[in-house]
């Protein structure tokens, strides 16, 4: 096995100055840098990530905390996630949640221990409690970047990514009443929490503009999971 000892006598450098080059430290002239990764190459070495860590505080590992990969949406996501981090060197580590707030809080816990940079997380929202925003709200204290998808906390401090679900549903009551239905139904998850509140709010404002009548009893809440809507 090759080692950083072998890379250093290679390029005629010292093993510090091998372990600099990875750990990308300034202090490297271009040329030294260029010789070294050169030898690394021809030797087929490869640097120790655990190790480097210990310098550089980085372990090019994302967390994405989702609710289940199975879900289509997910799925998509997590490639798209995935594929991103791959470009700029990161590895993404998936963990499902099964939309259980206590679960949530112990993945992260778990997987924050052991190294990762950052998450990106799609948090749920159904049946929030206070042990899981209070992981979160330690973790955006600690300075770990945390990205959500879809859902947000109410933390200034935490960057988020979303789409106006007001819209989407809007779309779907105006495709559906184009084709001439009036009775149209409405299941959208908890009309008070996270992205349900968007899709309940176009629902009605799309029924209102194509006028028709909004039926308190073809409208019903469930949870956001296949035996929800089922």
């Amino acid at each position: 096995m090759t080692t950083i000892y072998d890379v250093a006598q290679r390029a005629g450098v010292s093993p510090a100055t091998v372990s600099r080059v990875f750990n990308n430290v300034a202090t490297i002239s271009q040329a030294t840098r260029e010789r070294v990764l050169a030898s690394a190459r021809e030797l087929d070495f490869q640097p120790n990530i655990l190790g480097s860590a210990l310098t550089t505080k980085q372990t090019f590992m994302v967390g994405l905390v989702i609710s289940d990969i199975r879900n289509p949406y997910s799925a998509s996501l997590a490639r798209g996630v995935q594929d991103a981090l791959a470009r700029e060197g990161y590895v993404c580590i998936i963990c499902n949640t099964d939309a259980d707030p206590d679960r949530e809080a112990q993945v992260l816990r778990e997987i924050r221990r052991r190294g990762v940079d950052g998450f990106i997380i799609t948090p749920s929202f159904s049946g929030r409690n206070p042990e899981a925003d209070r992981t979160i709200r330690q973790l955006l204290a600690q300075r770990v970047p945390i990205v959500f998808i879809g859902n947000r906390l109410d933390d200034p401090a935490g960057d988020y990514v979303t789409s106006r679900a007001q819209d989407g549903a809007a779309q779907a009551v105006n495709h559906l009443a184009g084709l001439g239905h009036r009775a149209i139904g409405f299941i959208g998850g908890r009309y008070t929490q996270g992205v349900a509140v968007g899709r309940w709010l176009g629902y009605q404002e799309a029924m209102i503009a194509n006028r028709l009548p909004i039926r308190p009893e073809l409208m019903l809440e469930s949870d956001t999971t296949p035996e929800g809507g089922q």
